[in-house]
């Protein structure tokens, strides 16, 4: 099977190549998926650049592999097509359209993946497309964990999404309205009419508005991209609200230990997980009209090197799919 492959630790153009592997056989609870569609990920890009918050190059080196990943095939997040079954495997035989997301397993960047049929894999709707389903964990999963798991957001309560049109972004924005929240976006004017459309009350063109005289103004602050700054979110959030920061390095981490002792914000952060109960519970909000997927580009699996430049530059809006088998 064809499948890109991270050769080592750098940019994109140095170290992804397409290559043939071993295609692999599904054991015990495991699927073989034929891959239709996947995603490139902020946190594929991470993976490969090794370009991560500070205090983790070493624990994530530890962790993926030392001077290159020990699984060097990336991506998190798939919709296909099951062709084999383990023999352990109930309620999904071959034929069922799936989409899942393997994590830190990663993998989904080939023809070709086995995954677990208890983790985080369910059956497409219909209705999506396969590319639709490829991105749609990763974002809508993510917000979820940061929304509702560690903010609690409630309905009727503000929050200001900080990157609202990136992958992350444009999920917390639609999460947050199907919550019942008062959602500001912010993110830079051209994408203004996009978050728009996703359900916010309010955008902000951040490159040109002043945000000081908002001030304790938000009970949520979710700074999806790791760029608004610890002391512009805490600046922001009311005095018994919550900021939370998707992207955080170790010095953060000592600052939410030391937020929990004191008086003002409450801080979060953390790894978002993939639960098939979460990624159940998103889809419902899928059919019930409240979520949908965003994709700026799609590109071919041998565009691999251009798919990661394009998903690192900034100026994608939404999600960047990958288009497989």
């Amino acid at each position: 099977m064809k499948a890109a492959i991270c050769k080592g630790y750098g940019s994109a153009a140095e170290v992804l190549r397409i290559e043939e592997r071993v295609k692999p056989k599904p054991r015990g609870d495991e699927l073989l998926v034929s891959v239709k569609a996947s995603a490139v990920t902020a946190a594929d890009c991470r993976i490969r650049s090794l370009n991560v918050p500070a205090g983790f190059s070493l624990p994530m080196r530890l962790a993926l592999g030392f001077s290159k990943l020990r699984n060097p095939v990336l991506g998190l997040d798939f919709s296909g097509v099951v062709e084999a079954v383990g023999e352990k495997v109930l309620g999904f035989e071959t034929g069922d359209e799936v989409l899942g997301s393997t994590g830190i397993r990663m993998g989904c960047h080939a023809e070709f993946v086995s995954v677990r049929a208890s983790g985080a894999v369910l059956r497409k709707p219909s209705g999506l497309s396969f590319e639709s389903a490829a991105v749609f964990p990763f974002g809508f999963l993510t917000a979820l964990s940061f929304l509702r798991d560690q903010a609690k957001l409630r309905e009727g309560q503000s929050v200001l999404v900080y990157g609202a049109s990136g992958a992350v972004g444009t999920a917390a924005v639609q999460l947050a309205k199907a919550f019942g929240a008062r959602v500001t976006g912010a993110c830079s004017g051209g994408n203004a009419e996009l978050v728009r459309s996703l359900g916010a009350d309010t955008v902000i063109d951040y490159r040109i508005q002043e945000m000081s005289s908002m001030e304790g103004s938000y009970d949520v602050v979710f700074d999806t991209v790791g760029k608004l700054g610890f002391a512009n979110g805490i600046r922001l959030t009311k005095e018994e609200g919550t900021f939370l920061l998707a992207v955080a390095g170790l010095p953060d981490f000592f600052r939410i230990l030391k937020s929990k002792l004191g008086r003002g914000p409450r801080i979060s952060a953390g790894m978002a997980g993939e639960k098939k109960g979460d990624l159940e519970y998103l889809l419902g909000l899928l059919a019930d009209g409240a979520l949908r997927p965003v994709i700026d580009r799609s590109f071919a699996l041998s565009e691999i090197v251009e798919a990661h430049e394009f998903a690192e530059s900034g100026r994608k809006r939404g999600n960047v799919a990958l288009r497989i088998n």
